[in-house]
């Protein structure tokens, strides 16, 4: 569209305020005429100034915009939404009647209230006069840069964040108590948070409901091992056909995920066929820098960064990752020697066996994992709690690190900082949380100290979720509430404060919301489900409890502890989604060596081929361990089934996947009418 429409176009008879409000914090030092000159420049782009006061020694101003304003800024942005006739069309300049409610304040949802004011709010540009309040020492910014984000990068601006309304409680009273069946949660908090966050959720109740059938069996499995002294998870023959079941359990879910995210956000209006990251389209992120240029494409001006001096950084990037990873694997190493399970006769592995440390797992001893030490109900899980607590520690530090990585590679779009962000945090937490399960699989062949290590990671890390992210935010938010209705009441008292104060005040001392966090924990769950789907059937049930529990944990934190974050309009999680894809594809591979070389499934159905070595463990009082071999003649066989095996999974699971589309019939014709539409408008223009 023609930015130079005529603003006539977009009057309205009775226009109203925005329903979202975005909070902007000034600092405590910061100049009263810069403050009037951040406000000008905001009423000169058609926003409003509804709020402004002193709140705990800041600055702190209130913006909003008007119906007419938001309505330009949604042709501008093509925006999408259901018209009279129920199918999707593009806002034009000449169209607002062919939709319904448009005159009203329900024309907009919330979270579409909410992303064109904040892009309204970052369309706003710097000019020469704002350098006049950088202090010399700092590098001047060039005009037509964003004004917010210049501001905060200056250190002009404290912070600024979408104020929360009644609707976010409206969603928590609705869904506390629904059940993951409920798809109206994902529609629900779209309208409020937007397509991001709402894809995590409607995500999470696609997972869950998923794994019922699998937990359903692995709970029977379980149960049948339990009840039967003579067969474990070693040598149950229900194990492979529960090995198969998953690796195909993982196809079907990616595949039909991806349906249903196309169902979804076909309804919102996010999907369409051209949904590239190119230049063009995409905002180029106000951190980015480089020389200036006249850009090749479009010839105007732009920055430009050389991807030789990205390269570059990208080297740096990985050396510094490496170190990190290091010291986790020096932490690995020194887990396992402490709970035993590195010792000098350890399959490949005596080279990294300490003698000081594994003598604590001796029997008798202060972690002997057999019971006989010292109080046997605690301590021998003293050296998984330190482990999974130092796993915590490092992925804490690189959390940082990483943060700091990504900005210095300099990227332009923020798709790209949030793939390379999102890819450098998953390897390192992937290889913290994962390197010892491949060990004891893959190096040791152990399949009794994978499974005990698996359960004591699992459980360990749904404790901690449970109690980080749900009992410690609830205390905290019923301690805070306590605290703020003293305040209120002796401000009430005092008749120091109005309405908007309280309110105000109540939105500083939430917490900025991160999903990174939430998702990434996810998939490492996914992880343990599906990469050692044999070692641990419980699992799966295992995690439907707790992922009910995670659920309503993160609508708590989002409504109650977290502030309001900004809208995302995204038609797909990306990075996340292609992250699950490479664990189920790699799930055919581990799953398969665990049943060919880990365990003696293979052994149960050719006896001949495989034989037992046991040995002497002495540090465990003459205890035995044992390791499988293939009868002489038989290696070259077993491999070569073992590796047929996995390449006919993968060459069926590709068969799946081609042979399942990846939208329904009926949101490919909607895609196809849109466009026909479009094209046709076009055409006739």
């Amino acid at each position: 569209m023609d930015p130079l429409v005529r603003d006539e176009v977009y009057m309205l008879t009775d226009d109203k305020e925005s329903k979202s409000a975005i909070i902007v914090v000034f600092p405590k030092n910061v100049h009263v005429k810069f403050i009037e000159y951040f406000t000008q420049k905001l009423k000169d782009g058609n926003l409003l100034i509804t709020y402004r006061k002193c709140v705990k020694g800041s600055q702190v101003v209130q913006v909003k915009t008007t119906k007419s304003s938001l309505l330009k800024a949604a042709t501008q942005n093509g925006l999408v939404k259901t018209n009279l006739s129920g199918e999707l069309e593009q806002l034009t300049e000449g169209n607002f009647n062919n939709f319904p409610d448009c005159a009203s304040d329900k024309f907009f949802s919330h979270s579409e209230d909410a992303f064109l004011l904040h892009t309204l709010l970052t369309d706003i540009k710097t000019d020469d006069i704002f350098n006049d309040f950088i202090p010399k020492s700092r590098h001047k910014v060039n005009p037509d840069d964003e004004l917010v984000s210049s501001c905060l990068r200056m250190n002009l601006l404290h912070e600024t964040f979408l104020e929360h309304n009644e609707t976010a409680t409206t969603i928590w009273n609705k869904f506390v108590f629904a059940l993951p069946f409920n798809k109206d949660l994902a529609t629900n908090v779209n309208d409020y948070y937007g397509s991001q966050i709402a894809l995590y959720f409607d995500w999470m109740r696609h997972f869950t409901v998923w794994l019922i059938l699998p937990g359903l069996l692995g709970f029977c499995i379980w149960l049948h091992n339990y009840l039967d002294d003579d067969v474990s998870m070693d040598n149950s023959m229900l194990a492979p056909f529960f090995t198969i079941f998953m690796i195909f359990w993982g196809v079907f879910f990616i595949k039909y995920w991806s349906r249903r995210r196309n169902v979804v956000t076909c309804r919102w209006g996010l999907l369409d066929r051209s949904d590239s990251d190119s230049d063009i389209r995409v905002r180029v992120r106000p951190e980015f820098r480089g020389a200036l240029r006249m850009s090749p494409v479009t010839g105007r001006a732009e920055r430009y960064f050389p991807w030789t001096r990205r390269l570059a950084r990208y080297i740096v990037s990985g050396l510094a990752t490496g170190v990190m990873l290091l010291l986790a694997f020096t932490v690995m190493v020194l887990s396992l020697n402490l709970q035993g399970y590195i010792h000098s006769g350890s399959v490949g592995a005596a080279f990294i066996h300490f003698h000081t440390l594994h003598r604590f797992s001796h029997r008798g001893a202060l972690f002997d994992p057999y019971g006989e030490g010292p109080l046997p109900y605690l301590l021998p899980y003293i050296p998984t709690i330190l482990h999974s607590c130092t796993i915590i520690l490092l992925n804490t530090i690189y959390k940082s690190i990483a943060l700091k990585l990504t900005n210095m590679e300099n990227h332009k779009t923020q798709s790209s900082f949030d793939n390379s962000l999102i890819i450098k945090r998953f390897l390192f937490e992937a290889f913290d949380c994962y390197i010892a399960l491949f060990y004891l699989a893959f190096l040791q062949l152990d399949i009794v100290l994978l499974r005990l290590e698996l359960i004591n990671l699992f459980m360990v890390d749904s404790i901690r979720r449970l109690t980080t992210e749900s009992l410690i935010p609830l205390f905290k938010n019923i301690f805070s509430d306590k605290v703020e209705s003293r305040k209120n009441a002796k401000s009430k008292k005092d008749d120091t404060e109005v309405p908007d104060d309280v309110i105000i005040r109540n939105q500083l001392r939430l917490e900025e919301y991160e999903q990174f966090d939430d998702f990434l924990e996810m998939v490492i769950e996914f992880g343990y489900i599906s990469l050692f789907a044999s070692a641990f059937p419980l699992a799966s049930a295992l995690s439907v409890l707790c992922n009910l529990v995670e659920i309503k944990s993160d609508l708590f934190k989002l409504t109650f502890v977290a502030r309001r974050p900004f809208v995302s309009r995204v038609s797909q999680l990306a990075t996340w989604e292609s992250i699950i894809s490479y664990m189920v594809w790699t799930s055919m591979l581990t799953n398969v060596f665990i049943f060919g070389f880990t365990t003696e499934q293979m052994a149960q159905l050719a006896p001949d081929g495989v034989f037992r070595i046991d040995y002497n463990v002495e540090h465990l009082g003459d205890s035995m361990d044992h390791v499988h071999a293939a009868t002489a003649g038989w290696g070259r066989w077993l491999v070569g089934a073992v590796f047929l095996i996995e390449h006919c999974f993968i060459l069926v699971a590709k068969v799946i996947l081609a042979a399942i589309p990846d939208q329904p019939g009926w949101v490919t014709d909607q895609l196809d009418r849109r466009e026909y539409k479009y094209r046709t408008a076009v055409d006739r223009d």
